[in-house]
C-alpha cells in the first residue's frame, strides 16, 4: 500500500494525487488474510463524500464565506465527485461579471471550472471545509477581509434591552445614612434594516426627588452600497473636523466599520483612581452618558456608548464620604490622513440638543475628507445655524512626511451674540496644527496645538453659551481658550527595560488670562512575576493652586496556576501632603471564571485605616456584585445588577451581557452545550442561546462545544459564520437533533462478518459509514426501524450486496460499554430475503 504525505495545498486538483503526481493505489493483498474479496478503489479516488448534499464551510482565497449545504455530483468530464456552487453563493464570491465563464440562473449551480479557469479546490472531510482558490483576475475585489455587501445579514425582527441597576448605602459615624439608587435602560427594536434605539436613566438620592433623564432616542440604518449610515433622531455630529455637537435631526455619514480590516481607523478610555467605594459619572455636553459604582483603586471604562469623535468628557468621582474629584478627558481630533482615492463625508441637519441652551437653533453641518494622493489628504467643512447666530468654514490638509504625519487647518468663524442694548458681532480665525510620529527607536509622540490667533474667534458652543449668559439664563460667562497644547510621548525601552510615558496639556483663556496646566510622567516594567509602575504628576486647579502627586504600584499573581490566578497588589501614593498605602487582593474562581472577588485595606496619614471587599458572579442570564467598605467615618454597602433581554419570534432569552450587535443561536436538543468563544453563553432548555458580542461587517465564527451536551446529540456542523450589519440580531441555526446511536456488528446469513471496507447506506442513499474491523460500523439516528444496504467489492454483483433490516429492539442481544450500545444484526442478500416467507426480516436481528 502506498504511503502518501498529506497535502492540504488548495491549489491541487480535487482528485487524490500522490506527491509525484501519480494516482494512489492501495494493495488489497495486505488485508486478504481476512479471507474476503475487498475492493479498495473507492479510497483510491480520495472521495471523502458520497453523492448528495453535504454541509461544508466554504473558504475562498483564505476568506471564509460561512457554512453551506452543497450538492456533490460527478463531473461530466473528470468523473470525480465535485461540489456544485449555487448562484446565491457564487454571487458572494465577488466574481467579475465580464470575466465569469458562465452566468447562472436562479435555482441553478455550476462546477468550479464552469465559472473560472485555473481554479482549484480541496474538500477537507475531517474539518468539513471546502478550500477554494480563484485567480485574482476573476475577482472584482482582492482586499483581505473584504465582505461583499450581498453577504451582510440584516438580522431578524427582535427587541433587546440592556439594564444596569446599582444601589449604595453610606452611613457615617453619627448614624446618619444616605441611600443612592441608579438605573440605566437601553431599549432597542430591530425591523428589517432599521434599528430603533432609546436610552434613559433614573437616579434617586435620599432627601432629593427622583430624577428621570431621557438621554437619547433615534432610528438608524446602514447603507452598505454607499458605505454609509443614516440616523434620524438624537445623535452627535462626527467630531472629526469640528467639535462633536449633540443634535436632534438627521445625519448621514461614512461608516469606516464597513471597510475591510486591511483598509481601516473611536471613544476614549476613561481612567482614574477611587479612594473608596465610589460612583463615577461621565458627562458630555451636560448629558450623563455613564454612571457606575467602582471599588477603591484604579478604574478604566472602555465601554462608553458611541458619542462621536470629539467633545471633552467631564468625569466626576463621588467618594463614599461625599467628597468629589473632577477631571477632563480630552476627546479631540487628530491628523486626518486617508488612503489615496478614499473619501469620507458627513451631513447633519437638526436642532442643537443641550439642556443648558434655552432656545436651541437649527444646525447644518457638512464635512468632507479626500485622499488626494498617497501622502496628501484635503479636508474641509462648514457650520451654519438658523437663526443666523453662527457660521464657520474650515479648510485644511494632512501630509505624510518623513518627519511624521502633519496636519494644518484654519477655521473662520462669525458669531452673533446678544447684548442688552444691541447685537454684537464677532469674527475671528483659529489655526490648528498637529504632528504624530512613530520612531524606529520605539518612541511615539503626538503634539497637537490649538492656537486661537484672534480674540474674535468663537466656536459654535462658545457662541451658544455666551448668548445664554447675555440673556441672563446663565450666571457664568464662558471661558474661551486662547491657546492649548497637548503632548503625548511613549518610549519602549525593550522587552527587559519597560516603558516610559509623558502626557501633558497647557492652555490659556482670553477672558481672565488664567492658565490650565497638567502633566504626568511614568515608568512601567516587570521583574519576574512582579509588575510595577511609577508615576508623578502635577495639575494646576481652577483656583491656580498646584496639586502634586506621586504613585508607586506593584502587582503579582499568587501561585503558579495559569487558570484563574489571584493577584495581589500594593500601592503607595502621596498627594498634596497626604500619604496613602493600599493593599489589594483580586481574582476569579470557577471553571469559566464566573466568580470574581476582591479585598483591600488602606492606611492613610494620621493613622486612618479603611478596608473593604467585593464579590461578583456572572451567570448565563445575569451579572451581579456586592461590595462593602469601612473607613473611620463611613460605612458603605453597594450592589450592582446588570444584564440583557432578547425578545424574538420564538420566545425570550436572557444574557449576562448584551452588546450592540448580537447573535441568537438555535440548536434543538443541545441544552447545556457551550457557545464559543464566549464562556458564559450556553444553550438553554428551549434550544436557544445569546452570543452577546459579534463584530459588524466582519466574518464572525460561532462554534458549539458539545462537551456538556447529551451524548445522543448529533450536529451536522458545529461551526457557523455570519457577517452582520451594525446593530443586527442575526439568527444562527445549527442542524442538530437527538439520535440513538449504536455500534452494529453485521453478519451475513451464513454467519460470516461482512467485509472490511464495505459501505453502509440507508434507504434514502445517505452514507451511514464504512465497515471496519470485526464487521462493525457506527450508526446513528436509530430511533426508528430502517433498512440498511451493505455493499462491497465493485458493488454491482448481487452476491456482494445485502440488506440488514434494523428494528429498534425492546430487548435484544446487546451489550453496552461506556454508553455505546453494540448490536448484532444479520444481513441478507436479495435472494435470501425472497426465500424467507414473511420477510422483511424481523429475524434479521439477533
Amino acid at each position: 500500500m502506498a504511503m502518501v504525505e498529506e497535502n492540504r495545498d488548495p491549489r491541487r486538483n480535487s482528485g487524490a494525487t500522490a506527491s509525484n503526481g501519480e494516482q494512489v493505489q492501495f494493495e488489497s493483498g495486505f488485508v486478504r488474510a481476512l479471507g474476503q474479496s475487498i475492493d479498495l478503489s473507492r479510497f483510491e479516488r480520495d472521495e471523502s463524500v458520497t453523492e448528495g448534499e453535504h454541509p461544508v464551510e466554504v473558504i475562498v482565497n483564505d476568506t471564509p464565506y460561512g457554512t453551506h449545504t452543497l450538492s456533490f455530483a460527478r463531473h461530466p468530464i473528470s468523473g470525480q465527485l465535485e461540489p456544485c456552487f449555487p448562484k446565491s453563493l457564487v454571487a458572494r464570491f465577488g466574481l467579475h461579471p465580464e470575466r465569469q465563464l458562465r452566468q447562472l440562473e436562479d435555482g441553478t449551480c455550476a462546477f468550479l471550472d464552469e465559472l473560472v479557469t485555473g481554479g482549484a479546490q480541496v474538500h477537507e472531510a475531517g474539518e468539513q471545509q471546502l478550500l477554494v482558490t480563484i485567480p485574482q483576475i476573476f475577482l472584482r475585489y482582492n482586499v483581505r477581509g473584504y465582505v461583499p455587501p450581498e453577504a451582510l445579514e440584516e438580522g431578524i425582527t427582535a427587541a433587546t434591552f440592556r439594564y444596569n441597576l446599582s444601589y449604595t448605602n453610606n452611613q457615617n459615624s453619627r448614624g446618619h445614612s444616605g441611600q443612592y439608587l441608579y438605573g440605566g435602560l437601553e431599549s432597542n427594536f430591530n425591523f428589517g434594516p432599521w434599528r430603533f434605539r432609546s436610552y434613559g436613566t433614573v437616579s434617586s438620592n435620599e432627601g432629593q426627588p427622583t430624577r428621570w433623564d431621557h438621554v437619547s432616542a433615534y432610528a438608524q440604518r446602514a447603507l452598505p452600497t454607499i458605505q454609509s449610515e443614516t440616523t434620524i433622531g438624537d445623535a452627535n455630529t462626527t467630531g472629526q473636523l469640528f467639535d462633536s455637537t449633540p443634535v436632534r435631526g438627521v445625519t448621514l455619514a461614512t461608516d469606516d466599520r464597513m471597510l475591510p480590516d486591511s483598509l481601516r481607523g473611536y471613544a476614549p478610555v476613561v481612567r482614574g483612581v477611587a479612594r473608596s467605594n465610589a460612583v463615577v459619572t461621565v458627562r458630555q455636553a451636560s448629558n450623563v452618558i455613564l454612571e457606575r459604582n467602582v471599588p477603591p483603586g484604579e478604574f478604566a471604562f472602555n465601554d462608553l456608548y458611541a458619542t462621536g469623535y470629539g467633545g471633552d468628557l467631564e468625569v466626576t468621582v463621588t467618594e463614599a464620604d461625599g467628597q468629589t474629584q473632577q477631571f477632563v478627558v480630552p476627546y479631540g481630533s487628530i491628523a486626518q490622513l486617508l488612503r489615496e482615492g478614499y473619501t469620507k463625508y458627513s451631513v447633519t441637519g437638526g436642532a442643537i440638543r443641550d439642556e443648558s441652551i434655552s432656545d436651541a437653533p437649527i444646525l447644518m453641518e457638512g464635512t468632507i475628507q479626500h485622499g488626494l494622493t498617497n501622502d496628501i489628504t484635503l479636508y474641509g467643512g462648514v457650520q451654519i445655524t438658523a437663526p443666523a447666530y453662527y457660521a464657520a468654514a474650515m479648510a485644511g490638509a494632512a501630509v505624510n512626511t518623513p518627519l511624521g504625519a502633519l496636519g494644518l487647518d484654519i477655521t473662520q468663524s462669525y458669531a452673533m451674540c446678544v447684548d442688552f442694548a444691541a447685537h454684537c458681532d464677532k469674527a475671528g480665525q483659529s489655526v490648528r496644527a498637529s504632528l504624530g510620529k512613530q520612531l524606529s527607536t520605539g518612541t511615539y509622540f503626538s503634539l497637537v496645538g490649538y492656537r486661537y490667533s484672534s480674540p474674535g474667534y468663537y466656536s459654535l458652543m462658545d457662541t451658544m453659551h455666551l448668548r445664554e449668559f447675555r440673556l441672563g439664563h446663565s450666571d457664568r460667562e464662558p471661558l474661551r481658550l486662547r491657546d492649548r497644547f497637548d503632548v503625548n510621548i511613549t518610549q519602549a525601552l525593550g522587552q527587559k527595560y519597560g516603558n516610559l510615558f509623558l502626557t501633558g496639556s497647557y492652555g490659556r483663556h482670553w477672558e481672565d488670562h488664567s492658565r490650565q496646566l497638567s502633566f504626568q510622567a511614568g515608568y512601567s516594567n516587570s521583574l519576574g512575576p512582579v509588575r510595577y509602575n511609577l508615576s508623578v504628576g502635577r495639575t494646576k486647579n481652577a483656583l491656580g493652586r498646584d496639586e502634586n502627586s506621586v504613585l508607586l504600584s506593584l502587582s503579582m499573581p499568587l501561585g503558579r496556576s495559569a487558570v484563574n490566578p489571584a493577584t495581589v497588589g500594593v500601592s503607595a501614593s502621596h498627594m498634596n501632603g497626604q500619604s496613602d498605602l493600599r493593599t489589594t487582593l483580586s481574582g476569579s474562581a470557577g471553571e469559566r471564571a464566573q466568580t470574581s472577588y476582591s479585598a483591600w485595606a488602606d492606611a492613610a496619614t494620621g493613622g486612618d485605616v479603611s478596608f473593604g471587599g467585593a464579590l461578583g458572579y456572572t451567570a448565563d442570564a445575569v451579572k451581579g456584585s456586592v461590595s462593602y467598605g469601612r473607613s473611620p467615618h463611613t460605612n458603605s454597602i453597594g450592589a450592582n445588577v446588570s444584564g440583557g433581554v432578547l425578545i424574538h419570534g420564538d420566545g425570550v432569552n436572557f444574557a449576562s451581557e448584551l452588546g450592540n450587535t448580537v447573535a441568537l443561536v438555535k440548536a434543538d436538543g443541545a441544552a447545556g452545550a457551550r457557545v464559543l468563544p464566549y464562556q458564559h453563553t450556553r444553550i438553554g432548555k428551549d434550544g436557544y442561546a445569546v452570543v452577546p458580542y459579534v463584530s459588524p461587517y466582519q466574518w464572525n465564527n460561532v462554534e458549539l462545544d458539545l462537551k456538556d451536551a447529551d451524548m445522543g446529540l448529533q450536529v451536522e456542523n458545529t461551526r457557523l459564520m455570519t457577517a452582520p450589519t451594525a446593530g443586527a440580531v442575526v439568527k444562527l441555526t445549527f442542524d442538530s437533533r437527538h439520535t440513538e446511536s449504536a455500534v452494529l456488528r453485521i453478519r451475513q446469513a451464513n454467519g460470516s462478518l461482512v467485509p472490511f471496507g464495505a459501505t453502509v447506506v440507508d434507504a434514502d442513499g445517505n452514507l451511514i459509514g464504512t465497515v471496519g474491523g470485526g464487521g462493525t460500523v457506527i450508526a446513528s439516528d436509530l430511533s426508528a426501524d430502517k433498512a440498511l444496504t451493505v455493499a462491497w467489492g465493485a458493488g454491482k454483483d448481487a452476491a456482494q450486496q445485502c440488506v440488514a433490516q434494523y428494528t429498534k429492539p425492546a430487548t435484544a442481544a446487546s451489550s453496552k460499554t461506556q454508553d455505546v450500545t453494540v448490536l448484532d444484526v444479520t444481513c441478507e442478500t436479495v435472494a435470501e430475503r425472497h426465500a424467507v416467507p414473511g420477510a422483511p426480516g424481523e429475524e434479521g436481528q439477533s
